[in-house]
């Protein structure tokens, strides 16, 4: 069975998640989305209904009704939906009781998105929960469909793995943001690294990070820690970020 699906919102993650309904045979019945340009964009991408206002919405002609929404509107925007539609969120950290509908789940991409850019790694988990089995056997359905692997976990367990993967994700990719600004501001070129950081990342996921780490910090090699601090003096921010991950470090190797 296709089944047929609504999208509200118009950012990455409905963008996204868009294209692998349709790649996948589904049919994407209406985009809702309050900004204009990118709702229209996407639902014209789509072949999909537009609506600036989630009450024109024909609730009647989809099996799903996905909230590709921030976290902090989610439970507004489904008391605006009648509760006999089978409403699914798509947010790591949100309780599925913020859901008011009879039929209600939870569909997370375990997955970072960013508009106009393809996903490398596109064989990610998604993981699920649903209020009820009917509900969770759509959802399992949907997720094998469009050929990924989906993990049902209740949702203080996907809000503990929520926050693993924005420490696994966004902090380093903020570390790795000041690394760039470090070679730029010392004219080097940023791509040396590209190699290093690929092979950290691949060692750490077949390894283990901790049985992967190398360093001055796990060596508790002071002379080239303290070296390091002294190159940093006039920069607060990144003296005090290493100190903090020097001493994390030997901390858990200890």
């Amino acid at each position: 069975m296709k089944f047929s699906i609504s999208i509200v919102g118009s950012g990455n993650l409905a963008t996204h998640l868009a294209a692998l309904f349709i790649n996948a045979g589904y049919s994407i019945e209406s985009i809702v989305s309050r900004n204009k340009k990118t709702g229209l964009h996407l639902a014209k991408k789509s072949h999909a209904h537009y609506f600036s206002d989630l009450k024109k919405l024909n609730t009647s002609s989809q099996d799903f009704i996905f909230l590709c929404v921030p976290d902090h509107v989610i439970e507004q925007t489904s008391k605006s939906i009648s509760k006999q539609e089978f409403v699914v969120h798509c947010s790591g950290s949100t309780d599925i009781e913020a859901l008011k509908q009879t039929n209600k789940g939870v569909f997370w991409p375990l997955q970072t998105f960013k508009h106009n850019q393809e996903v490398t790694h596109k064989s990610f988990p998604i993981v699920l929960e649903a209020n009820n089995k009917a509900s969770l056997s759509k959802l399992e359905d949907l997720a094998k469909t469009i050929k990924h692997t989906s993990y049902v976990m209740p949702s203080n367990k996907r809000r503990a793995l929520h926050l693993a993967a924005v420490m696994a994700n966004n902090f380093t990719n903020h570390i790795l943001h000041y690394c760039m600004l470090y070679l730029k501001a010392n004219k080097l070129n940023q791509d040396l690294l590209s190699p290093l950081i690929k092979e950290s990342i691949e060692k750490a996921v077949a390894q283990g990070a901790h049985l992967s780490q190398t360093g001055p910090a796990i060596r508790n090699d002071e002379n080239t820690l303290n070296h390091h601090l002294k190159m940093l003096e006039d920069q607060e921010d990144l003296v005090e970020l290493y100190k903090f991950l020097t001493h994390s470090i030997q901390k858990l190797s200890s």
